[in-house]
């Protein structure tokens, strides 16, 4: 199985700080998880006043949400979000 997420960085008043794709092209068995065990790095340009808050947040005054964009089951039949 590969899922793809559109994940978003939120801060505790849900004004959204960062959001970006990632996808898991590695199987994910039937019944099983995956866990991501990454940290936070975040490069900011001078200009962007949301990349800078972000990177001054402590780890408690941030959430980040993962929404599954697609679902590609072993046997190629795909579940996905409907395209606005």
């Amino acid at each position: 199985m590969r899922v793809n997420l559109l994940v978003s960085v939120k801060d505790l008043f849900e004004d959204e700080l960062s959001a970006f794709q990632i996808s898991n092209d590695n199987t994910i068995k039937a019944g099983q998880t995956a866990t991501w065990t990454g940290s936070r790095s975040i490069p900011f340009s001078m200009g962007n006043n949301k990349d800078s808050k972000l990177a001054e947040l402590s780890d408690d005054k941030y959430k980040v949400v993962w929404e599954p964009q697609a679902i590609v089951f072993a046997d190629g039949t795909k579940l996905a979000l409907a395209e606005n």
